[in-house]
């Protein structure tokens, strides 16, 4: 089998991985909203190359926030996610940023201890890229608030 073959197949199966552990994740993630996770079909977006967007943010003890966002384009692109951490200080700021990239999948799984007189939430921009990494598409999308 020649490399190319192997290596689109294995990014096929990867990428399929991703889709049904993210689906599963989000699913099982207590107070993931899904109208907000994912692209419904009823979103009045175009979507060329983005099949998926998810996040999450939770805040445990000591004032823990466990911060997570992904991307899944279709194959044949690259995608990005940039995640912001805000906090609300009589406005939204944004304290902390990552970001990551990826041929099918990218993902971010971050902590951050914040101040429990605050609260939070997530800004994450999802974008897919063409093979030659020019830009096809970006959303923004907000998690929920702790």
């Amino acid at each position: 089998m020649k490399k190319s073959n192997l290596f689109k197949k294995v990014a096929a199966l990867g990428m399929a991985l991703m889709l049904v552990i993210g689906a599963t994740a989000t699913a099982a993630v207590p107070g993931a909203d899904a109208s907000v996770n994912n692209i419904a079909p009823s979103d009045s977006v175009q979507n060329i190359a983005i099949v998926q967007m998810s996040n999450n943010l939770q805040k445990g003890s000591l004032c823990k926030l466990t911060c997570y966002g992904s991307t899944a384009v279709q194959l044949g692109y690259h995608s990005a996610v940039t995640v912001e951490l805000q906090e609300y200080n009589g406005g939204w700021h944004t304290i902390k940023t990552w970001s990551a990239t990826g041929n099918s999948f990218a993902g971010i799984s971050e902590t951050y201890y914040g101040n429990s007189n605050y609260s939070y939430r997530l800004r994450l921009t999802h974008t897919a890229y063409d093979s030659n990494w020019n830009y096809v598409e970006s959303y923004v999308k907000f998690s929920r608030t702790v």
